[in-house]
């Protein structure tokens, strides 16, 4: 069953999804079966500490906010608010990956979405943090990612 849109059609980012996968050269097999098999249990387990992680230093950083607002004036409350800027998007990618995965796991293509805007979003920072390498390794699990999308329904 083709994921729908309000109105009743095919998802267009659906279409553009299976276009580019068409485009790009098959991954070998074993590659695709190991994904599909250990991919969601990668993102719940590092999702699921990632969630841990920032919730603690979250709550560190609301501890800590009061005295770098007194001792560091502007340049404090803009690293406060910096922090928690990071804290809240981090905590969205990690949901993201924790329901990506959950939903993966028993082959739904709404988990598969899901793993996948996070792939986007992590990306995207990759560009604006200037960050070439883990840009890499992000479109190798992108390309991989893009390949077992049939596997989902």
């Amino acid at each position: 069953m083709k994921p729908l849109d309000l109105q009743g059609q095919p998802s267009q980012w659906d279409a553009y999804a299976e276009q580019l996968r068409v485009k790009l050269p098959a991954a070998p097999e074993a590659l695709l079966a190991g994904y599909v098999r250990w991919m969601p249990w990668v993102a719940l387990v590092f999702g699921v500490l990632s969630v841990v992680l920032l919730l603690f230093f979250g709550l560190l950083g609301v501890v800590m906010a009061p005295v770098l607002a007194i001792f560091g004036g502007a340049a404090g409350i803009h690293g406060i608010v910096d922090f928690f800027f990071v804290v809240v998007i981090g905590l969205v990618l990690s949901g993201l990956d924790v329901a990506g995965g959950w939903m993966m796991r028993q082959r739904r293509l709404t988990g598969w979405w899901l793993l996948a805007i996070g792939l986007v979003i992590g990306a995207i920072s990759d560009v604006l943090h200037l960050a070439l390498f883990s840009l890499l390794v992000t479109l190798v699990i992108a390309y991989i990612h893009l390949q077992v999308k049939p596997r989902y329904s």
